[in-house]
């Protein structure tokens, strides 16, 4: 928010230079021709007045001249602003690498979970929300912790856990951007049931095909069903269908992160219920290419999401 109020200052500023400057400019062109004007009113009489018509005519002439050039000057300057903000780029992407320690974790033993943020390179120190998201293989529950600024771009919480394979997600919001990037981590040696295994070996082949997503054992589905074809400037509409266990999930936080590939500007579009686990947002893509498409899901204890890819042709 910092950013955009220094810009509209950057323009005010600009702006009133602007304006300043060729209000002074035409300051100076009223002062010089002032005499000349009073210069020719005073010539008085027949004798004079041949004299009198020349310095009229090249007072004329001398005032067009200066008219002429106030406008060359303040074209220049009202295009300044132009192009400096043309040469604004767009601000990097926060990037987060989420760390362990010890590098050895066991169970019941405390652990160290990070979240290093950092811009173009340089650590945030003022990112406005950093959560961890805890779960479980196997669990439906999901812990939310707040993480701790310890500087640097650190952001850390301590925490405990049992033997078992987790998935540990960091959601981080700063700089009015938000990713959430996810580490598997393994705690002891857990033995993993043969059924497990192949519900996860069911579960890969599922997400292969980028239709749906279901989050481990909680049983919440996210499918994405895509249109034949997306094409620039036609409105689209892009659907998720929401299921937790056999039943629409309803009343839910949905929301489309929508960003192009190779682009750093994100788009994040609140979802509309159009039915019982039916979540709908109508989107007109500008540019034609492959876009990257994240769905968040917010609900009590439940926060997931499914990322998918589309091409607008």
């Amino acid at each position: 928010m910092s950013t955009g109020t220094n810009t509209g200052k950057e323009r005010f500023r600009r702006s009133f230079s602007f304006h300043h400057g060729c209000f002074q400019e035409a300051t100076i062109i009223a002062i010089i021709v002032s005499p000349l004007s009073l210069l020719s009113g005073k010539i008085r009489g027949h004798r004079f007045l041949n004299s009198r018509r020349t310095v009229m005519k090249k007072s004329k002439y001398l005032l067009i001249l200066m008219l002429l050039l106030l406008i060359a000057a303040c074209s220049s300057k009202k295009d300044e602003p132009d192009k400096a903000s043309s040469n604004e780029e767009a601000p990097a992407m926060v990037e987060v690498e989420i760390r362990l320690s010890p590098s050895e974790l066991k169970p019941n033993e405390d652990i160290t979970i990070e979240a290093v943020v950092s811009q173009n390179g340089k650590a945030v120190e003022d990112a406005d929300e950093v959560k961890f998201e805890i779960a479980k293989a196997g669990n439906a529950q999901h812990e939310m912790v707040d993480g701790s600024h310890r500087g640097k771009g650190v952001y850390a919480i301590s925490k405990r856990l049992e033997e078992g394979t987790y998935k540990i997600t960091a959601h981080v919001t700063a700089r009015d951007m938000h990713t959430m990037p996810s580490k598997e981590i393994t705690v002891g040696n857990p033995i993993q049931p043969a059924e497990e295994s192949s519900h996860e070996e069911s579960h890969d082949s599922n997400h292969d095909h980028g239709s749906s997503h279901e989050h481990g054992h909680s049983q919440l589905s996210i499918e994405f069903p895509k249109e034949a074809a997306y094409q620039v400037n036609k409105d689209a509409t892009l659907v998720a269908h929401i299921t937790s266990g056999s039943e629409p999930l309803t009343e839910a936080e949905v929301s489309f992160e929508i960003w192009q590939e190779g682009q750093q500007k994100h788009e994040y579009v609140d979802a509309a219920e159009a039915g019982k686990g039916e979540y709908k947002v109508a989107k007109t893509f500008s540019s034609p290419g492959l876009y990257n498409i994240t769905i968040h899901v917010k609900k009590a204890e439940i926060h997931d999401h499914l990322e998918e890819t589309i091409t607008v042709k």
